[in-house]
Formats: structure tokens, C-alpha cells, sequence
């Protein structure tokens, strides 16, 4: 399998990035198309007229979402101990 890294969106067009990652990419392919801040909508687009055409995709990390929630151990268990919320000073 080919390995590559496509920048785009905003940051996706710098030219810094693009020569720092190819430096130390260790022979990964980097790509750079034109127009690489509107690359993600354009692939929208492109997605919703010729269907998909990924074949796969790993993803390496995610920003997620926090949330307060009251602990309850018959929800949550002994699997997941309370943590001590700072706003709510509620376990």
C-alpha cells in the first residue's frame, strides 16, 4: 500500500509545512494540490456527485468533546472511577 500526505485547508497551503514534512517525511509521498484551502470542500463536492472513492482512512488522534456528567456507579462502574469535576465540585 502507498503512503501519502495530502495537505489542504488553510494551513495545508504553506509552503513551510509542505518543506518540513518533506524533509523528514522518510520517503511518504507529500502532497500539496493548488488551491489547497478549498481542497476539502471541493472533495465534498467531488464526493457527493462521483460517490466514494476512499478506500480508507486511520485516524491518528481526535479532539473530542468533554463533558460533566454526575457519577453514577450503577452507569459507570468500577471500570471508569469518579473524577472530581473542578467547575461542579461533584465527583
Amino acid at each position: 500500500m502507498e503512503q501519502a500526505i495530502i495537505l489542504v485547508g488553510g494551513l495545508g497551503a504553506s509552503e513551510y509545512l509542505f518543506k518540513c514534512l518533506e524533509v523528514s517525511s522518510d520517503g511518504i509521498q507529500i502532497m500539496q494540490p493548488p488551491n489547497a484551502w478549498s481542497a476539502v470542500v471541493r472533495g465534498a463536492v467531488y464526493r457527493g456527485q462521483e460517490g466514494n472513492q476512499v478506500e480508507g482512512c486511520i485516524s491518528r488522534c481526535n479532539h473530542g468533546t468533554k463533558i460533566r456528567e454526575p457519577f453514577d456507579p450503577k452507569i459507570h462502574g468500577a471500570e471508569f472511577p469518579p473524577m472530581l469535576c473542578d467547575f461542579d465540585e461533584e465527583w
